[in-house]
């Protein structure tokens, strides 16, 4: 005949060691979750939507892009409290999560902020650090003028800017030189850029 002992200590210790552990991988589980949120920006001038503006957790290097259709996507952490939208020449703003999964934002044109910005052939720069000359000549000056192009619409309205033609054909493309005929370290041709 056989004798089981049956040790109660030591069985109370593995349900207790179970149990906690278990407890354990829940609360890491539940830690560990992230929430996917969606939504779309839009411009508060003409409601159209705004792509690359930046969408970023506050707090953290979380963050994404929207598209060109201004929707984003975001799996956010679910302790983060808030949502931080920044796009150049539009006021930041920062909305707080709450527990959404949908947040639409509408942007605010900040325009002291969009006239230091400078496109250049390169990129952007900010208006004090550019060392050329930058000229601008508004659509609306170019508007009632009657042309046969629209390089040519530019004589006269640049300081500095030479729209000549070569031979005096109709349709033929006019030359622009800025600073001159001749230059000791550019080029005499202008780099335009046609916004819009």
């Amino acid at each position: 005949m056989r004798i089981i002992t049956f040790k109660p200590k030591l069985y109370l210790m593995k349900k207790i060691l179970t149990l906690f552990s278990l407890l354990l991988m829940a609360t890491s589980i539940a830690l560990g979750q992230v929430v996917q949120v969606t939504g779309t920006v839009t411009s508060s001038e003409d409601g159209l939507p705004v792509p690359g503006v930046s969408v970023l957790v506050k707090g953290t290097t979380v963050g994404t892009v929207t598209l060109v259709d201004g929707k984003y996507s975001l799996s956010v952490p679910s302790g983060a409290q808030n949502l931080v939208f920044t796009f150049i020449g539009f006021k930041s703003q920062e909305i707080e999560i709450g527990g959404r999964t949908r947040i639409d934002v509408v942007m605010e044109q900040d325009i002291s902020k969009l006239d230091e910005v400078v496109v250049v052939g390169y990129g952007t720069q900010k208006k004090r650090e550019v060392t050329g000359a930058i000229s601008t000549v508004k659509g609306e000056a170019l508007a009632s003028l009657a042309t046969p192009s629209f390089d040519a619409q530019l004589a006269g309205r640049s300081a500095g800017v030479q729209v000549t033609t070569q031979t005096g054909v109709l349709g033929e493309t006019p030359r622009m030189r800025i600073r001159g005929v001749g230059s000791i370290s550019s080029g005499t041709y202008p780099l335009v850029v046609v916004d819009g």
